[in-house]
């Protein structure tokens, strides 16, 4: 094995580690959050626009968060690729259950909360991909109507 093949695989082995076992970026906070199993969280019924998107109901102001299921330890991760017309409060990727001591290679969730200062109707495109790679795509859709 070449030397640099021997440089490439420790620092894939050295960038995994140090996303999977030690990112952690989650919020306490109570929210709204839309994702496949918590749409009743954000307004009773899981809703979907003839395109196939997710619908959200929210007032002006209001703080909301979506989340995807996702594995950053495999160089993947949801980018939040369109939400024209929303403002993006914050990001973070949280560890299902890293475990303690931390494990590697362990999934979670991509968190975004948006909030809207005006009444309308937006769109928040999530895209599963690798920064290096670009999309592989697989695209998620929202739908936000802000009343």
């Amino acid at each position: 094995m070449s030397s640099n093949t021997m440089l490439f695989m420790i620092a894939a082995l050295l960038a995994a580690v140090a996303t999977g076992c030690f990112v952690y970026g989650g919020s306490s906070d109570p929210v709204q959050t839309a994702d496949d199993s918590s749409m009743s969280e954000i307004g009773g019924e899981d809703v979907k626009d003839p395109s196939g998107a997710e619908i959200i109901h929210v007032k002006v102001g209001e703080v909301f968060t979506v989340s995807q299921k996702g594995n950053a330890t495999t160089g993947f991760e949801w980018k939040a690729v369109s939400y024209d017309g929303l403002k993006m409060v914050e990001g973070w990727y949280a560890p299902d259950d890293p475990g303690n001591p931390p494990r590697c290679g362990v999934g979670g969730t991509q968190y975004y909360k948006f909030t809207a200062e005006n009444a309308g109707e937006y769109k928040i495109v999530l895209d599963y991909q690798r920064s290096w790679e670009g999309s592989c795509g697989d695209i998620v859709e929202y739908k936000v109507i802000v009343e």
